[in-house]
């Protein structure tokens, strides 16, 4: 999938190896459920993303294992 999206700048990435690279620095808008964030993203050669705490934070997230259920909402 091409987004067509233009970089806003280059930012130093540090990965689990210790090893750093440059990448391109986009913002995009995240929408989850209901909810859209402004969240600056960089690019990565996976089929995954990583959410850190800086989008988790908005929310008050439930995870309740034995259930296998998950709930996010927005306090």
């Amino acid at each position: 999938m091409t987004l067509n999206l233009k970089p806003r700048s280059e930012v130093l990435v540090g990965g689990y190896d210790g090893i750093g690279t440059w990448r391109n620095l986009y913002l995009v808008s995240l929408n989850v459920a209901e909810y859209s964030l402004p969240v600056e993203v960089v690019t990565s050669p996976r089929d995954n993303i990583l959410l850190g705490r800086d989008v988790l934070n908005h929310f008050v997230i439930t995870l309740d294992g034995k259930a296998q259920t998950f709930e996010m909402v927005d306090p």
